[in-house]
């Protein structure tokens, strides 16, 4: 057994020491699962470009909860389960009532230090957002000092009829900490889930979303930036399943990528025989700041319908060395020129994010990493 898999074995059975015997009891079987099946490959299709041996091999206690409970109610969650083990482990329970309208973003920040070396940590948030209702949410992932930890985050959504839910994820852990985040929804008859995942932190991190599109005449929109340097390496994944019809997706992802950082893009657009009418766009646009820097684009459709507009594509390139020359010969410094067009690559799509304070936000920090003024 690898201490990956013991330390696992250790983390469920502190989890549930105090548990009725029916957590217990599945909790034990997910143990048993994750001890059959192991860790992902790369012989593994979704796992093809990213290996994490470096986390299976690593020496990870489990971060113990010390916070004070936040009044969740178990039983409201039940019709919304996305599996049997939704009541062990879900840290944050945010729930929207029909027609409500949050105004402001719902914040929720992960914080370590150095007191975080060699933590493992699964926080897993549900959200339910119920019938033409509104709500932001903001996840973010900081760290104050470089210490090898790793995070494994999971967001299930919920979002009803008419309803519209805006999840924004911030990674901007450790460079030496491992962060693997998913996102799933489900989505009901009209409703909207937009998500972006803004990333550039961590020596590996991978970042999955997941959403179904359920009801008829809903739509979402999956988009993203990764800012690469260093050694790192930075995976997407992403999946929309298109189940009735009259639905959209849209899905926009940029990337810039240095020195001997690796990227990999891979998104999948499902239509099932039912999705007519179906209307989804998936693009990847990635910048290479290096000879080195590598990126890996799979962006992918599987089309079971025959009355839908679906279009996908990938670019890969370098700096534009005529808008290059442009700026220098105005007065711009090489440096300086360089900054200014990294950034107008990735602000467009920055400003799909619906919320200006949130947009103003990770503007500033796509600058500070231009600039190197901020440290991850």
């Amino acid at each position: 057994m690898t201490t990956a898999l013991r330390f696992a074995e250790q983390a469920v059975a502190a989890s549930v020491a105090d548990a009725p015997g029916s957590i217990k009891a599945l909790r034990a079987a997910g143990a048993a699962s994750f001890k059959t099946l192991g860790f992902p490959t790369t012989r593994n299709e979704d796992w093809h470009y990213t290996s994490v041996q470096a986390i299976a091999t690593a020496q990870f206690t489990p971060a113990i909860d010390r916070a004070p409970s936040a009044g969740v109610t178990a039983a409201s969650l039940a019709p919304y389960t996305f599996g049997a083990d939704w009541p062990l482990v879900v840290r944050t329970f945010i729930h929207v009532a029909k027609e409500m309208v949050i105004e402001h973003p719902i914040h929720i920040v992960h914080v370590m230090d150095e007191q975080g070396a060699g933590i493992m940590s699964h926080p897993r948030h549900v959200m339910v957002v119920e019938r033409h209702a509104k709500a932001s949410v903001v996840e973010s992932y900081v760290s104050l000092a470089d210490v090898p930890y790793f995070t494994n985050s999971v967001v299930e959504a919920f979002v009803d009829d008419g309803a519209t839910l805006n999840v924004v994820r911030i990674q901007r852990e450790a460079r030496s900490a491992y962060h693997i985040g998913t996102v799933e929804a489900r989505q009901g008859r009209d409703s909207h889930f937009l998500t972006f995942t803004f990333q550039t932190g961590a020596a590996l991190s991978r970042s999955n979303v997941y959403t179904v599109l359920g009801g008829e005449g809903c739509g979402c929109t999956i988009n993203g930036l990764y800012m690469l340097d260093g050694e790192q390496h930075g995976d997407h994944q992403t999946r929309v399943e298109h189940v009735k019809e009259n639905c959209f997706s849209r899905e926009a992802y940029k990337g810039l990528i240095d020195d001997r950082a690796h990227g990999v893009f891979n998104g999948k657009v499902y239509v099932h025989p039912e999705a007519q009418k179906t209307d989804g766009k998936q693009t990847n646009h990635t910048l290479l700041l290096s000879e080195k820097a590598q990126i890996d684009t799979k962006p992918q459709l599987e089309i079971f319908a025959d009355d839908v507009k679906c279009t996908h594509g990938a670019t890969v390139g370098r700096i534009d060395e005529t808008s290059l020359f442009y700026l220098k010969s105005r007065g711009v410094g090489k440096v300086l020129a360089k900054q200014l067009l990294m950034y107008a690559f990735a602000a467009d799509v920055l400003e799909t994010i619906e919320n200006p304070v949130i947009v103003e936000a990770l503007e500033k920090l796509t600058v500070e990493r231009f600039t190197g003024s901020s440290s991850h």
